[in-house]
């Protein structure tokens, strides 16, 4: 029998109903009624200008102790400063919706992270739209999937090994090849699921390939769950595992420049992951993130992120090529696709 995907991640889904239901409730999110968003007329420069006389850019992000040395160049250039709260990707819906319905002023200006992550909130009840074109930012990087977000870094995943262990030859090329008794119990994947979003999509392998698929992988292989790309790295150099399914460019590079020494292998499909960073709808400090956010995205921030932490922001991120089969998430209806079979991953994960 044919199986059909669940229409969206459990997890997501609640937060959904929940923020839909505040969408219909009387109390409304304080905004600032200017135009543009509170943006002012004029280019780069006139915005920048008018941020400087705002407050600090509120940036809610993941755990970064070394955020003020990555925008310390901004704030030299412009003289906008930052206050960093420690909010991942994955609790921006749930604080969002508190504040709303508190009816209380949204307390970041800006937030980032993957938008199978932020889906409730990327509406224009929660976020604005950049003016792209008046802050000169590339609108290659406007996110295909909501509209909002601005494209901050792309990363290639594929197999991580070491390389004092295996040779290129002996590492699996694609999906199928992964299915193999010889690899039981020494390989590591996330046990969100994350590391299987992109399968179920239809540049990939469609939902119930994808399903099948993992169903002989997870019998065949039986792998080790790991929460997390760098956790997943550091198992394989302790000797925990020999391969992972969670190996990306960028935390790859940044052990090696450690003195690790591990490989990457694209198999034939290759998730392309995109992180965005998205502008709070009714932000007080609306000139000051926006121009923020054009230096973020632009060569300098881009360059900063580059020197600090490997992490580029190319068409075609760094350890592939267009030989590859590149699979971004480009629609909604790949987002919920491949966020109902990242669910399904999690719940066999948990046994």
């Amino acid at each position: 029998m044919k199986r059909k995907p669940p229409r969206v991640l459990l997890g997501v889904a609640a937060a959904t109903l929940l923020i839909a239901a505040a969408g219909c409730s009387k109390t409304d999110q304080p905004t600032n009624n200017a135009s543009n968003g509170g943006i002012v007329a004029g280019d780069l420069n006139a915005v920048c200008t008018a941020g400087k006389s705002e407050g600090a850019v509120r940036f809610w992000r993941g755990p970064d102790p070394e955020f003020d040395k990555r925008v310390a160049a901004f704030t030299a250039k412009y003289g906008i400063k930052f206050e960093t709260a420690d909010v991942g990707a994955g609790d921006v819906p749930q604080k969002m919706l508190a504040e709303r319905q508190a009816g209380h002023q949204f307390t970041a200006d800006i937030f980032d992270g993957r938008a199978d992550l932020l889906l409730p909130v990327l509406n224009d009840t929660y976020v604005q739209k950049v003016p792209v074109a008046q802050l000169g930012i590339n609108p290659k990087l406007v996110s295909p999937v909501d509209g909002f977000g601005l494209r901050q870094y792309r990363n290639a995943t594929g197999i991580a090994y070491d390389t004092s262990k295996y040779t290129a030859d002996q590492i699996p090329k694609t999906y199928e090849e992964l299915i193999n008794p010889k690899w039981a119990g020494k390989i590591g994947v996330d046990p969100r699921g994350t590391n299987f979003t992109h399968l179920a999509t239809s540049k990939a392998m469609g939902y119930d390939a994808a399903q099948a698929w993992f169903d002989r992988f997870y019998e065949t292989d039986k792998p080790i769950p790991v929460q997390g790309s760098t956790a997943n790295l550091k198992a394989i150099i302790a000797g925990q595992e020999d391969i992972t399914l969670s190996g990306t460019v960028q935390d790859i590079t940044a052990l090696n420049a450690k003195g690790a020494t591990l490989g990457f292998q694209p198999l034939d499909y290759v998730q392309i992951v995109d992180q965005y960073v998205y502008l709070v709808k009714g932000s007080p400090n609306a000139n000051a993130a926006a121009c923020f956010l054009a230096w973020w995205v632009g060569p300098e921030g881009n360059q900063v992120r580059i020197d600090l932490e490997y992490k580029h922001n190319d068409d075609i991120p760094p350890g592939v090529t267009t030989a590859n089969n590149l699979i971004p998430i480009g629609t909604k209806d790949d987002l919920a696709i491949g966020q109902a079979f990242s669910a399904y991953v999690a719940k066999q994960m948990a046994g």
